[in-house]
């Protein structure tokens, strides 16, 4: 292998360890679901629900956790059995949904799309029999989609620019002193 062979390999590795970074530092980091909800009566209050759940990535699709799966669950009357997350609710396709289910019977607590995947504290936009519930997500921000392109054009652009671009060049000049 020659000296001039090895600057094109070397970028090469650059941008494929720059694109791994990019594509696999957010999908591995550590997310927490701490869901805090009542529902019931309001003249004898609300009857608790809550729940920790830690992953090493964002809700993404319709996943159901067991009790086994959750860090913690509690309900106040009757024992938690599963916890399900939908992206949008069969009756309210606008809305993604928390179904909180225990030994008889299921709540579901309704927030906006996308809160499952990101940051911050979110607040039920409904539920069901006087319910309320707010749920804090914890775990590192997205990248959008448009700036890991924006990257990997720059990395492409810079590569294009040190091992392709006088690859061209030369071989134009080659058929111009050709003709």
């Amino acid at each position: 292998m020659t000296a001039t062979s090895k600057g094109p390999r070397l970028a090469t590795l650059a941008v494929g360890a720059l694109l791994a970074l990019l594509t696999a530092g957010t999908a591995r980091a550590q997310v927490t679901y701490m869901f805090t909800g009542g529902w019931g009566e309001p003249s004898s209050g609300p009857l608790a629900q809550t729940f920790t759940l830690n992953l090493t990535g964002y809700v993404a699709a319709d996943t159901t956790y067991s009790f086994a799966d959750l860090t913690t669950c509690e309900s106040a009357l009757l024992a938690c059995t599963d916890i399900r997350f939908e992206m949008a609710d069969i009756n309210k396709p606008a809305l993604s949904v928390i179904k909180f289910k225990t030994e008889y019977l299921t709540q579901h607590y309704y927030f906006t799309s996308g809160a499952f995947s990101q940051p911050g504290s979110h607040t039920a936009v409904y539920s069901g029999y006087f319910g309320s519930a707010v749920l804090q997500v914890t775990g590192p921000a997205v990248p959008e989609p448009p700036t890991t392109l924006l990257a990997i054009g720059a990395m492409a652009a810079w590569r294009g620019r040190r091992c392709i671009a006088p690859l061209v060049g030369a071989r134009l000049l080659a058929a111009a002193a050709a003709a």
